[in-house]
């Protein structure tokens, strides 16, 4: 990281330090147009000369879910209250700040708390939590943030920057298991191209589902003691996105952590092992019409991977994603391809050559948009494996919502990283409240 401190240095130091300010265009003074959010209140009287009261900075947000397995051993799994604080204000001339931090109560019978012994258990979130300078074709951010970097929704061709929270990662929605990582990220916009880096100084790893979770997934390596490795790398990138008419293309470089933290057998001791990797990838989305296009295209060098006897050797893998949305009369439907493949594999490694997921989508919109029905259907190929959901979300006012789920899992295959989730059969409901 000796190298990074420097730009480091530089970037921060121009991110405080103010700049003269630029002359504005000059307006008549009986034009005045003010464009306000939609659905927020305000006070504005131009005649006694007093500035608008713009809405409070804050947003609080509760809610409850319960989810009931449905089929073999039927239980409540989910028992659950949350509560968020949003945070998004102006602070200074060119600043903004924004917080969001969400915390969860586990009561009796939810499975998290029974897991751990407990009769409630409470864990906190930070979300986000970072500070923005922005000048006219420039920003600056510094703090907890997620970067996402693919086209493709749940891809992981080129989504690598931020990790992933899996110990609940199919009952909760992609964007929100993303773990945020302290970072600085830079922005630069250009008539046609826009140029994106970052810089994580401490990267961080996916969260995996403890061994007493019920989605905890049995491995040998789970009688090993664990030592920790030494620090971790720093990683950082730069991306430069093209708009070409009507579609862009992004190209990427990056040196990268795992996310996945990876191990070696040494004797009878299991070492973490955080040897980073370089990446290059290609990004694009093309419309026709109402239809778009979207592919990730992403080339992994020296990536760890285990063989049978837990040693860890380096591979390169190629990933590539592609996805189609069409859009009609408030109908959405989707369908997408992803695939990762192990070049000069063998079959020592513990992995397959490759694996390949197939997605469909279907969404609608009902009552002015006060109603919406998702559902989707997952499966792996070559693989006995297919994962069906059904969601649907209506807001009954503008502080109140009701979110009901269905998840059916058919799940054969033994070697399947979903096993574990072959009898969660599920139907869920969640009330949610704004504050």
């Amino acid at each position: 990281m000796k190298p990074l401190i420097p730009l480091i240095l530089v970037l921060l130091l121009f991110w405080i330090t103010p700049l003269p300010a630029q002359e504005q265009d000059n307006f008549p003074d009986d034009v005045i147009e003010i464009e306000f959010p939609e659905g927020e209140n305000f006070e504005l009287n131009l005649e006694d000369g007093e500035a608008y009261e713009s809405p409070s900075p804050f947003r609080f947000n509760l809610d409850h879910q319960a989810s009931y397995r449905i089929g073999e051993n039927p239980a409540l799994i989910n028992n659950r209250s949350g509560f968020s604080i949003e945070y998004g204000k102006s602070i200074a001339e060119d600043y903004y700040l924004k917080i969001d931090f969400y915390e969860n109560l586990y009561w009796s019978n939810d499975h998290v708390a029974d897991s751990a012994g407990e009769i409630a258990r409470v864990e906190g979130f930070l979300r986000e939590a970072w500070i923005q300078r922005s000048l006219e074709s420039f920003n600056l951010k510094l703090g907890y943030q997620n970067i996402v970097w693919n086209e493709v929704d749940g891809s992981l061709a080129t989504d690598l920057i931020n990790p992933v929270d899996y110990r609940e990662i199919l009952f909760v929605d992609f964007e929100e298991a993303r773990v945020s990582q302290l970072m600085l990220s830079i922005a630069i916009y250009g008539n046609s191209i826009t140029w994106e880096g970052f810089i994580n100084p401490q990267p961080q790893f996916n969260k995996n589902p403890p061994l007493d979770s019920i989605y905890h997934v049995e491995s040998p390596l789970d009688a090993y003691p664990v030592s920790e490795g030494e620090a971790t790398e720093g990683e950082f990138g730069v991306k430069a996105k093209l708009k070409l008419g009507v579609s862009e293309i992004a190209l990427i470089m990056a040196r990268l952590v795992p996310n996945q933290k990876e191990y070696e057998l040494r004797g009878s001791v299991l070492l973490e092992k955080y040897d980073p990797f370089n990446m290059v990838a290609v990004t694009f989305n093309y419309p026709i019409g109402t239809t778009l296009f979207k592919g990730d295209l992403g080339y992994k060098k020296d990536q760890g991977i285990n063989d049978l006897s837990f040693g860890l050797l380096k591979r390169d893998i190629v990933d590539v994603a592609f996805m189609v949305e069409h859009n009609q009369d408030e109908h959405m439907v989707s369908a997408s391809f992803s695939n990762s493949y192990i070049l000069d594999w063998d079959p020592s490694l513990i992995f397959p050559e490759k694996t390949s997921f197939l997605t469909f989508g279907w969404s609608k919109s009902f009552l002015n948009e006060d109603l919406s029905i998702n559902a989707g259907l997952m499966g792996v190929t070559g693989e006995d494996m297919r994962i069906f959901s059904l969601y649907s979300d209506y807001k009954l006012n503008d502080a109140v919502s009701l979110q009901t789920g269905l998840l059916l899992f058919s799940i054969e295959d033994t070697a399947s990283e979903f096993y574990a989730f072959r009898n969660e059969n599920r139907v869920s409901l969640k009330m949610a409240y704004k504050l």
